[in-house]
């Protein structure tokens, strides 16, 4: 559960130098330079045809997290700041029975200082990155469908990278314009010195924007890893975007890396750490976003879904549908492209058959804002991604190789889009009818109760068995080990027991915090849990003695490895089906 940090100090003032003209829409005016620590200066113009007391409200959750925001701890000071009015139930009470009222308030970032910044928080970092997801930023009236006009003021060297409608009226002021609350909340703006890069496939503008303190990727190195499985993922969609953007933000912290994505109709925005860059799971977050934004639940999803209560919000029992099948399609994207080699994609499967509970998809999906099932969400990852293979391998087997899971997703985009969801009673009967197959019994069979899920049969099926070899590795044996970000002397630490540090030196526990004169970062720490070769390392350290420098060379060990070996099963027309490109 994310917390929602909103400092909101709202003052009711009455202005001569603007005036509004009886309409509905809502004016925002933002001062990206007006920076504090209270947070970000909002001012907020209601629309004039409000009367008496209306509430303004922020979300208590928002598309594609599934989880609830914290409550809102803050307070409005009305007129001359004599009184206060408390924050209830994320809502907060303004008299609005005058022209030209205006809510004044700081809104601060979410992400904290120590805890990284996600996909779905804000961030200021003045005059040089600034993460504006709005649903932090601004609340919405009784009525969702009020247009805003956002006008924000920056340095003339900021650009800003989004979805939204701009119009740049100078170096220094641009205008975005979102038809309604829902539009705006999807609908991230990043500002930052511009790193951007923009290309065509198959007709839609594609457009990269980076921001951070990432060395080793930019805007045309993402652009140059994403091409070939983007035009694969295009390839594999009847709906096709005019313009989409990927935003990235990536920041180096002390604390442990981390990747988070959020999908938005037109753009996602990804945050990661930069220690944790490794290419197969930076292109395969980006994909799944894509994905997301083509086939489900953008664009296939149901009444509940298209109708999401902000302050009470229900789920439906298909998040195996919106993220267990994007997960599959998204890695299958990636093997048919070319990206993933075929031990890539059984690697990826074989990950999430060791990491899944058994759970009833259907059941944990229906109450997904519970602390209980909370817990369980990222089996919609693993489980969802098993299960939506076996569905795959069912739709090869009764079409006789004629149609896919890709076959059967293109069917549904043309029965369904945002203004037609479908019937969450009738869904899976109604899939199976659009897939001209019988897969209504199979579906249920299988989301509706525990069922296990097979994965060697599976795997066995598209022509593979696994093995286990031995292979020769580096080791220092260590059994046991926590990792320590040391805010107060800005450095990563590895704390190990049981190890052969521990053995040879005589000490119970070792922290170690410089790997051959040079501190131990997320980038170098593999050098301890996992080195490449034989060679002396040397180390600092500290011991319940003191401070310990000293060097030792790793064992060599003999590890279990999987490795994938084609079966009988490869030349069937199952399997040819399932590897075509």
């Amino acid at each position: 559960m994310k917390q929602i940090k909103l400092l909101l100090l709202i003052l009711l003032v009455t202005t001569n130098g603007f005036s509004q003209s009886i309409n509905d829409t809502i004016r925002v005016v933002i001062d990206l330079k007006q920076v504090d620590s209270r947070g970000l200066k909002v001012n907020v113009y209601p629309p004039s045809d409000l009367s008496e007391t209306v509430l303004y409200r922020f979300p208590k959750t928002v598309p594609g997290i599934y989880e609830y925001l914290a409550n809102h701890q803050s307070f409005i000071k009305s007129g001359q700041g004599k009184s206060e009015i408390g924050c209830n139930d994320n809502s907060f009470p303004v008299n609005s029975d005058l022209n030209n009222n205006m809510l004044s308030y700081s809104a601060k970032a979410s992400a904290g200082s120590y805890s990284g910044v996600s996909a779905e928080d804000t961030y200021y970092l003045k005059d040089s990155v600034y993460i504006l997801n709005w649903h932090y930023i601004l609340g919405y009236f009784k009525n969702l469908n009020r247009p805003y006009k956002l006008e924000i003021k920056k340095n003339p060297e900021l650009f800003g990278s989004g979805s939204l409608p701009k119009k740049i009226l100078n170096d220094t002021t641009d205008i975005y314009i979102a038809n309604g609350y829902k539009k705006l909340i999807h609908s991230p703006v990043l500002y930052s010195i511009p790193d951007t890069v923009s290309f065509r496939i198959d007709g839609t503008k594609f457009t990269i924007s980076c921001a951070g303190n990432d060395s080793l990727l930019n805007s045309n190195k993402i652009k140059d890893l994403i091409y070939t499985p983007l035009t694969e993922a295009c390839r594999k969609s009847s709906f096709k975007h005019k313009e989409y953007s990927f935003l990235y933000f990536s920041q180096y912290s002390l604390i442990s890396p981390y990747l988070t994505g959020l999908e938005h109709p037109g753009s996602t925005l990804i945050c990661y750490h930069p220690a944790l860059l490794d290419n197969n799971i930076f292109i395969s977050s980006s994909i799944h976003e894509f994905i997301h934004s083509v086939f489900a639940p953008l664009r296939i999803r149901s009444e509940m879904q298209n109708n999401l209560d902000f302050s009470n919000p229900q789920a439906d029992e298909f998040l195996w549908f919106y993220e267990g099948v994007t997960e599959y399609l998204t890695i299958k994207t990636l093997v048919c492209s070319g990206f993933f080699t075929p031990d890539d994609f059984l690697n990826e499967i074989e990950e999430a058959n060791r990491h899944h509970k058994n759970i009833n998809l259907s059941k944990v999906s229906s109450n997904v804002y519970r602390k209980k099932e909370q817990k369980l969400f990222d089996n919609f990852y693993t489980k969802g991604c098993l299960f939506a293979m076996e569905l795959d391998i069912e739709i090869i087997e009764q079409s006789k190789g004629k149609a896919d899971l890709f076959s059967v997703m293109q069917k549904l985009q043309k029965s369904y889009n945002p203004q037609k969801p479908f019937n969450s009673k009738t869904f899976i009967s109604d899939l199976s009818k659009t897939s001209g197959l019988h897969l209504a019994d199979f579906i249920s069979a299988r989301t509706q109760k525990k069922v296990k899920i097979n994965c060697d049969e599976l795997i066995g099926k598209i022509g593979y068995t696994k093995q286990f070899t031995d292979t020769t590795i580096w080791t220092y044996n260590i059994k046991g080990s926590h990792l320590i970000s040391n805010f107060k002397e800005n450095r990563f630490e590895i704390a190990v027991f049981r190890s052969k540090f521990n053995k040879e030196l005589g000490h119970k526990k070792i922290t170690i915090y410089e790997i051959n004169g040079m501190p131990l970062t997320w980038y170098n720490d593999k050098k301890i849990r996992t080195p490449q070769n034989g060679q002396e390392t040397f180390f600092k350290a500290l011991t319940k003695s003191g401070a310990l420098d000293f060097a030792m060379k790793p064992d060599q060990a003999t590890k279990k490895q999987i490795t994938w070996v084609k079966n009988s099963n490869y030349e069937s027309g199952l399997a040819r089906k399932f590897w075509e490109r």
